[in-house]
């Protein structure tokens, strides 16, 4: 079965990259991440205790894949879709740059302030409750909607050292909040963002991008360690060892779906209500001290015999009918026929206005595609605020007057 799980999910790819002559499009960003990873763990590294990833499992994307092709190709664009990198000069003169490098040094400045106050007070090591919450929290998730465009910027500009250092102070502030989705999200949607309008760096940007998740991944720990004065207790194996679990974990959870059953007795539609209500339910547990239709946390369970548990499937398994009849499974089959459908109105319109960058389709690719295999990101509020300030906050850096699209 991986052989044809492999093979399809590879034709899919390829396929969908000659038509929009670029391999950095939303059927790659979603399908690949998979195809690395079931082949890894099933071929390699379930020789070191991980569990593989079942026949069954590897049908259910397969056939997630397919429909969610599906659905795209009923919207699918064409070459009046295509972005041209030699068109990036001309986004370029309709924001300030340099104003956008400002606000994130202010925002820089103020999360360190707040980083310095968390460790005089010695509160560093509970950062995750802390730094990543209130104002300055909030300020880093804004900061999405501009980092990957001043770091598109820099690329083209490399002896201006000033943009990609107000890049780098925003990556370590979203570091140092030791949330891990923070700072991999923000990383991913830069390499995204890059790949959608460069793609001339494919393979300095994959590189880049595996690099730097595993070196902060592990570094996230490291610290952490330190801090708590038992870095010397852990052996390097660890790192290794959670490193896959985070990658991989969720694919190997799902294996479960299919033995003792997850979620059963939730329906689709509570499913979606999760999605939806996840930002809402932001205001309304401040204001009101309410919360509708709150997600529960799946139980934690083995994904090795070396001592490894996860608690997460990911996106695809999580919406599949566990322990479901036929007609249940059609419906899954159906729901994501209509989310490419959904997936492609959004990524096609983006693409379409030419004249200027999309920040809001590198996040939406970011959490809502390519970080599928991650995890259940739909039920977490961050992500769908950074939507709503990649939609809003781009305009504030916009210059007026520039107004004439490219050809």
């Amino acid at each position: 079965m991986i052989i044809i799980f492999l093979l399809i999910s590879i034709l899919l790819v390829i396929f969908q990259a000659r038509r929009e002559k670029n391999i950095g499009n939303m059927l790659s960003f979603l399908i690949v991440p998979y195809i690395i990873l079931v082949f890894l763990n099933n071929f390699v590294i379930y020789r070191f205790g991980f569990y593989k990833i079942s026949d069954k499992v590897l049908l259910m994307l397969l056939g997630a894949f397919i429909a969610f092709f599906i659905g795209m190709s009923l919207f699918s664009g064409r070459a009046s879709y295509v972005i041209y990198e030699k068109d990036n000069e001309n986004r370029f003169r309709h924001y300030n740059i340099d104003k956008m490098v400002k606000f994130l040094y202010f925002v820089a400045f103020l999360a360190s302030c707040k980083l310095i106050y968390l460790i005089i007070n010695g509160d560093i090591t509970g950062s995750e409750s802390q730094m990543g919450n209130g104002l300055v929290g909030h300020l880093l998730l804004i900061c999405y909607a501009i980092v990957p465009i001043v770091f598109l910027y820099w690329t083209y500009n490399k002896k201006k050292l000033k943009y990609l250092f107000s890049v780098g102070l925003i990556v370590a502030m979203n570091f140092a909040t030791f949330i891990k989705y923070n700072v991999i999200g923000l990383i991913v949607s830069i390499f995204i963002f890059t790949l959608i309008y460069k793609k001339s760096v494919l393979i300095k940007a994959c590189v880049l991008l595996v690099s730097a998740v595993a070196i902060l991944f592990i570094s996230n720990y490291v610290i952490g360690f330190v801090l708590s004065n038992s870095l010397k207790d852990v052996s390097n194996l660890f790192y290794l060892n959670h490193l896959w679990k985070y990658s991989a974990g969720s694919l190997i959870y799902d294996n479960y779906i299919f033995d003792v059953g997850v979620n059963v007795g939730v329906g689709m539609f509570q499913k979606i209500a999760y999605f939806i209500f996840a930002l809402p339910n932001m205001f309304l547990n401040k204001i009101f001290k309410i919360t509708i239709f709150p997600y529960e946390i799946m139980p934690s369970r083995s994904v090795s015999s070396v001592g490894e548990y996860s608690n997460v499937t990911d996106a695809i398994g999580y919406m599949f009918p566990s322990r479901g009849g036929t007609l249940e499974i059609i419906g899954f089959l159906v729901l994501f026929v209509i989310i490419g459908a959904l997936f492609s109105v959004i990524y096609n319109s983006c693409k379409m206005r030419n004249y200027k960058f999309s920040p809001f389709l590198a996040n939406f690719m970011t959490f809502f595609v390519f970080l599928s295999f991650f995890g259940t990101f739909y039920v977490n509020p961050g992500p769908w605020e950074i939507l709503v300030w990649s939609i809003i906050v781009p305009y504030f850096f916009r210059i007026k007057g520039k107004n004439v699209k490219s050809e």
